[in-house]
Formats: structure tokens, sequence, C-alpha cells
């Protein structure tokens, strides 16, 4: 039990080392060079992160979770959370659909 929760830490942790790069030149290029794009760009990329993320748990890990709910991403709809743990925002993100949560 101890090795998959390290190796879910480890994976977890050179995926976030590995996208910051990532985020941090292609994406914030690619929104810079196609500002009408932007939101596009980012739902895109907070969905696969969201998605790298909860399959590390789930596969490496063995966690499981029930299904997701969809969220519409539009005005009017705001989500309240009071995240336990850094896991709770994948979550969130999973279940917008068409947007990205702005998260404050």
């Amino acid at each position: 039990m101890k090795i998959r929760g390290s190796m879910v830490i480890a994976l977890a942790g050179l995926t976030l080392l590995v996208s910051e790069f990532v985020q941090r030149t292609l994406i914030a290029g690619a929104a810079g060079l196609f500002p009408q794009r932007k939101h596009g760009i980012f739902a895109r990329w907070q969905h696969l992160m969201a998605r790298l993320m909860l399959g590390i748990v789930s596969k490496v890990g063995g966690a499981h979770y029930g299904e997701i709910p969809e969220l519409p991403a539009r005005p009017g709809v705001l989500v309240l959370m009071n995240h336990q743990s850094l896991m709770d925002i994948p979550l969130v993100v999973r279940a917008v659909r068409g947007g990205y949560p702005r998260i404050v």
C-alpha cells in the first residue's frame, strides 16, 4: 500500500513539473498568439490536467470515485467549494462542461 502511495506522489509531482514548463511556454504562447481562442485553450489545458491527475490517482493509486456530475459553464452558475484536499479541484474541473472554472 505504501508503494502505491509513493508512486502516486512521485508521478503526480513529475507530471506537475513537466506541465509547469508546458503551461508557461506552449499554453501561454498559444493564448498570446490566438487571443480570440484563449478561453478554449485554457479550458482544454485545464481539463487535460484534471484527467491526468485523476488518472494517476485512480490507475496507479487505486482510488475510486463515483460518477462525475455535469455543471454547465455559463453565467449564473456558481460552484462553492470547501475543498479539503487538492484532489477536489480536478473533480470540479472535470464536472464543468463547455468552459473552465475560475478558481479563486
